[in-house]
């Protein structure tokens, strides 16, 4: 693009031609800063047009230092209208990165991510990623941070533990214990158990062992990124997680899809038992793969007959809908 420069005068300081296509997207950034400072509206503008439309291609290529610079660097921004136009920006990388978190969990270069950016994503409950996952790279990234750590956990000492959870404090703080299921906690988790508070260890082993149970520590909204589908799946309020359902024509699909002849990948009414009380029968499937306590609270989900779909193993839901009642 042609750029002309004036001074308060209107008169033209400067006149260049820019290629944007060539340039690295913190570079861009800073040139955006830049054009504020002096009010070239026309670079402003074009720059954050730019950025946008080339938001996925820009992180594919240098996903780390782009966070880093927008969510640690905030010296750089100390203009009003800077700060509006960086929010906006901030927002669609955030968003980018949730629906697609390979392009920063698997970057060559994540471990040089600022831990400051780490906890806001994972304070996000669209981040479209297990929570076993992130747990795997948490760890990656946290033994990383110093090259005297040993890599092997049945090495550890107790000095070992102490300086990877002070690296890791905050951002335990943020993960969703309670979205892994048993079998990925003791695989994953539980070699690394005394980097979590005893309450939660607790918590965690009596939610896995008792029926019904309901989490009393470290409670947080499930997350949503999951979801690809509002058809056959809806969204319940952010409290703690979403309700799923679909519509008579389609079965009842639990964070599922329909299938060819009516059914369903989770209950429906074309196969299987649809919902049931604990208290009197079942759950769905015969077995547990979904039921719910009499007082409603918290949904429990424990994969038995259906193929597992990344369903929590507890949740809560605001509502859901009754499609036929059938009288034994």
């Amino acid at each position: 693009m042609i750029v002309f420069v004036t001074n308060s005068k209107n008169r033209y300081l400067y006149f260049g031609l820019i290629d944007l296509k060539d340039q690295e997207c913190v570079t861009l950034l800073k040139l955006q800063i830049a054009a504020e400072q002096l009010d070239i509206q026309r670079l402003i503008n074009f720059t954050q047009t730019f950025l946008i439309q080339n938001c996925y291609k820009f992180l594919q290529s240098d996903s780390i230092k782009i966070f880093n610079f927008l969510f640690v660097n905030s010296e750089f921004f100390t203009l009003k209208n800077e700060l509006e136009r960086v929010i906006e920006l901030k927002e669609i990388f955030l968003k980018t990165v949730c629906e697609n978190p390979q392009l920063l969990f698997n970057s060559t270069e994540f471990i040089s991510l600022e831990k400051e950016a780490l906890i806001l994503i994972l304070n996000c409950d669209n981040l479209d990623m297990k929570e076993c996952e992130i747990w795997d790279r948490l760890i990656e990234w946290g033994i990383a941070q110093d090259p005297t750590q040993e890599s092997d956990v049945t090495k550890y000492t107790n000095e070992d533990f102490r300086t990877l959870e002070n690296k890791l404090h905050e951002l335990i703080q943020v993960v969703r214990f309670h979205q892994i299921n048993g079998e990925e906690f003791m695989l994953k988790v539980w070699p690394y158990k005394h980097l979590l508070p005893d309450n939660l260890v607790g918590d965690l082993l009596r939610c896995y062992l008792v029926s019904n149970p309901e989490p009393h520590h470290h409670l947080f909204p499930i997350r949503l990124g999951h979801v690809t589908n509002s058809n056959y799946a809806v969204y319940c309020h952010n409290d703690y997680g979403p309700t799923f359902g679909g519509g008579p024509t389609t079965g009842f699909t639990f964070g599922g899809r329909p299938t060819v002849g009516g059914s369903a990948t989770f209950g429906g009414f074309g196969g299987g038992t649809t919902f049931r009380n604990p208290q009197t029968s079942g759950g769905i499937g015969g077995s547990h793969d979904l039921y719910v306590p009499s007082n409603g609270a918290v949904w429990q989900c424990n994969v038995h007959s259906y193929p597992n779909i990344g369903i929590p193993n507890a949740f809560a839901v605001s509502d859901y809908e009754v499609f036929q009642v059938v009288k034994n």
